[in-house]
């Protein structure tokens, strides 16, 4: 589980700084990580990111579903 920030151009003034995405691996040919977005359902590519080590693809599961 990570945590990709979203540039002050890319959102308004009350929304939220991060956003939640699922590491998918390294840029290949290009910079940063490669990261899936559930809510967009699209891959984001960042420099930017913090990840939470100790959360697993499971954890991420059972608090959508709650």
């Amino acid at each position: 589980r990570a945590f990709v920030h979203i540039p002050r151009d890319e959102r308004s003034k009350l929304d939220k700084k991060p956003k939640q995405c699922l590491f998918m691996g390294y840029g290949n040919e290009q910079f940063g990580y490669r990261l899936w977005d559930p809510v967009d359902k699209k891959i984001i590519r960042s420099l930017d990111v913090i990840f939470l080590e100790d959360q697993t693809i499971e954890d991420f599961d059972k608090a959508e579903k709650q």
